[in-house]
């Protein structure tokens, strides 16, 4: 009986030790018929999910708000009494924007106004900053902007100029997630999982009313996924909206919103031309810390604008500001925000552009570039002049060389005195006449 218990003592230290030695995150190979599943997490809201949209700097009641939905990221804008949207612009960031300038933000490509009486961006979760895991970024900065008639709204929030001239705002939300198997079904989201099937070689996660398919492959959502006569898709886990439907002869490609294929760099934004523009009045290029007024030259008291002076460093890095119209007395305050104006050294060429804001327009562009000072104070003796007809000039660019004028002497070591000069117009609707411009 000794001999039995000793033996038996024995085999347990054994299996003890052989316990003990094993590793605990030893993974077997897929031969050995092991699976190793990888926690995943979700995003069903964010916190805080809105904020209140002001336009004309006067609060409307209408919020706008994120949510999440089929695998993209989307900023609703809310209704506006009397009002219709001609643009949405939308920024998203891991830290606030830099710039007020919204025609400059980089997921405009995304968003969809065209005159309706809402508009929406929709951003896919590839595309966004930090990548497309979102429940591991969690954080983003947001500014959402949208021009509606003559007016524009923001979202409201911090203003992205610590003096608020302008008064563009941003704000800033933080994604909640859960497990699959403990998602909500989330107001206006057309993904609801219901249960989740484990299968041998395959996880499938499906909703409540998926009908099986049959006989022909299908091309599912933004990404292309294939599907056999069998219910059975690839790892990582996919997820199937409630109305998909049996497909049979053909391969067809279904999505449940119309998507497009984005590529590293978004879509440009298209414009819908104002009816009509009238003038607005005269604009000067500001870049903060780099501008002298003309007043301190020789220019009479009462002209206001300003000279940019900068060196080659300063080019090369690149340089940008504010379009500003109407700051009499180089009053920025009384100013209207009317795009950006930037410059940019780059191959021995200096680039100067102008872009405005949704609603204006570019009449006729002068730029004063020199080794010099400036002398003469009228736009139509600063050397370059481009008229721009129409109603549709958003955009504008010249460049200059060291052949340009007397740049030879100072292209390479500075100062570069410039004058970003417009006529700027500003577009409206219906017919009448056109308001006065601004006097200053």
């Amino acid at each position: 009986m000794l001999a039995k218990i000793g033996g038996l003592s024995a085999l347990l230290l054994a299996a003890n030790n052989s316990l003990v030695n094993a590793s605990p995150l030893a993974v077997r190979s897929p031969a050995d018929g092991a699976t190793l599943f990888k926690r995943t997490l979700q995003p069903v809201g964010s916190t805080p999910s809105c904020t209140e949209f002001i336009v004309g700097q006067k609060p409307t009641g209408g919020q706008v708000c994120v949510s999440f939905t089929n695998d993209h990221l989307v900023a609703t804008y809310p209704l506006v009494a009397g009002m219709s949207y001609n643009e949405a612009h939308l920024y998203l960031g891991l830290s606030p924007p830099t710039t007020s300038a919204p025609g400059q933000f980089q997921y405009n490509g995304y968003c969809k106004a065209d005159g309706a009486k809402a508009a929406t961006c929709s951003v896919p979760y590839t595309a966004l900053p930090g990548g497309k895991d979102v429940c591991a970024t969690r954080n983003y900065y947001i500014a959402t902007h949208a021009a509606l008639g003559t007016e524009t709204g923001w979202g409201q929030g911090p203003c992205i100029d610590s003096r608020c001239r302008p008064w563009a705002m941003y704000w800033s939300f933080y994604v909640e997630c859960a497990e699959p198997s403990q998602v909500p079904q989330i107001p206006g989201t057309k993904t609801q999982i219901s249960q989740t099937k484990t299968q041998t070689s395959q996880t499938t996660t499906q909703t409540s009313n998926t009908k099986t398919q049959t006989s022909q492959p299908k091309t599912q959502t933004s990404e292309t996924r294939t599907q056999t006569s069998q219910i059975s898709q690839t790892s990582p886990t996919k997820t199937q909206t409630s109305n998909t439907k049996t497909q049979t002869s053909q391969t067809k490609t279904q999505t449940s919103q119309t998507k497009t294929t984005q590529t590293s760099e978004p879509p440009k934004q298209t414009r819908t031309p104002a009816p009509r523009v009238c003038p607005l009045g005269t604009g000067f290029g500001y870049v903060p810390g780099k501008v002298q007024t003309l007043n301190s030259f020789s220019a009479p008291a009462n002209r206001w604008g300003w000279a940019i002076i900068v060196s080659p460093a300063d080019l090369s890095t690149g340089l940008s500001g504010e379009l500003y119209v109407g700051a009499g007395r180089n009053d920025i305050s009384k100013a209207t925000d009317a795009g950006s104006v930037s410059l940019k050294l780059s191959g021995g060429v200096i680039t100067v552009a102008y872009h405005t804001g949704p609603e204006y327009d570019l009449g006729e562009v002068h730029i004063y570039a020199s080794c010099s000072a400036p002398t003469t104070y009228a736009p139509g003796q600063y050397g370059f002049t481009n008229s721009l007809p129409g109603n549709a000039d958003y955009n504008f660019e010249a460049t200059f060389d060291r052949s340009y004028g007397n740049l030879v002497s100072c292209f390479d070591h500075g100062p570069i005195y410039f004058i970003l000069h417009a006529d700027v117009n500003k577009g409206y609707s219906g017919s009448g006449s056109c308001p006065a411009a601004s006097s200053e």
